[in-house]
């Protein structure tokens, strides 16, 4: 196992519920598929799945999510919401999780792009995939993937995603921070915001203080963009905020549309 993120490192670092019951592996094809699998089985919320290598992992859209061994914390969390009503908010919360988590582990400040991304001056630095396990209309389980690219160096990363992509130690040598972390930290540290967050959904005025702290954090909101979508249409506009289901909100020039799901590129300012 890689340094930092042994079984052992990962129970020591834990502080809240989740995270216990907990599978940890040297590698694995994907924790996603690992943690569906798990639910079918009866996996309780809050169980934790983590590797140190994916050798398929998955991105949205069918992308791979590519790491070596040792470079990366890569986990996913079984989640089991009583009603549909905020599935829309699961990846905004894991996103704004994933970004208080590396903020207060790392001592990174990072943003969220709309709607899986976590990146740090427009390099993505993290990215997360919720998916869901249906019984009929009835959802029985969601899973929460999250990949984020913690010891990749300089030159690690192949041509086609240097310049978008970073990692933290990269991001943190980059500004002079030098204190010591390890990857269990950083697990432990997203756990307990996801946690604090999911069940504040159930709360009044939860899932609008979920929306208004991501937004905060949002490197798209007030920029010009386009959102394509996957039957190969598109919208443009400019991003005003954030929907209380998540979406984004959009003022194009035929008026404002709330987009649920989809690509967003930032565009230049004309």
């Amino acid at each position: 196992m890689g340094a930092g993120l042994s079984e052992r490192a990962i129970r020591s670092s834990l502080t809240g519920a989740w995270g216990l019951p907990l599978r940890v592996f040297e590698e694995i094809g994907s924790t996603n598929s690992e943690a569906l699998e798990w639910a079918r089985a009866g996996g309780p919320e809050g169980a934790v799945v983590v590797a140190d290598h994916q050798v398929e992992g998955r991105g949205r859209r069918g992308r791979t999510w590519m790491s070596a061994p040792g470079t990366a914390l890569q986990f996913s969390v079984i989640l089991r919401p009583v009603t549909s009503g905020g599935m829309g908010l699961l990846p905004v919360v894991a996103g704004l999780a994933c970004a208080e988590g590396i903020g207060a582990c790392c001592e990174l400040d990072v943003d969220i792009k709309w709607p899986n991304d976590v990146t740090v001056e427009g390099r993505k630095l993290a990215g997360i995939l919720v998916e869901t396990q249906l019984e009929g209309p009835e959802v029985r389980a969601c899973v929460a993937g999250i990949g984020v690219n913690c010891h990749w160096a300089e030159g690690d990363f192949p041509p086609e995603l240097a310049a978008h992509a970073s990692s933290i130690d990269i991001e943190r040598r980059r500004r002079g921070v030098s204190s010591a972390w390890r990857r269990a930290d950083l697990l432990a540290a997203i756990l307990s915001c996801f946690e604090d967050y999911y069940r504040r959904l159930d709360e009044d005025g939860g899932p609008a203080l979920v929306v208004e702290r991501a937004a905060a954090r949002s490197n798209v909101l007030g920029h010009s963009v386009r959102v394509r979508f996957a039957g190969g249409s598109d919208v443009e506009g400019r991003a005003v905020a954030l929907a209380p289901s998540g979406g984004l909100v959009v003022a194009t020039q035929e008026g404002e549309v709330v987009v649920e799901v989809g690509e967003v590129e930032r565009l230049r300012s004309k």
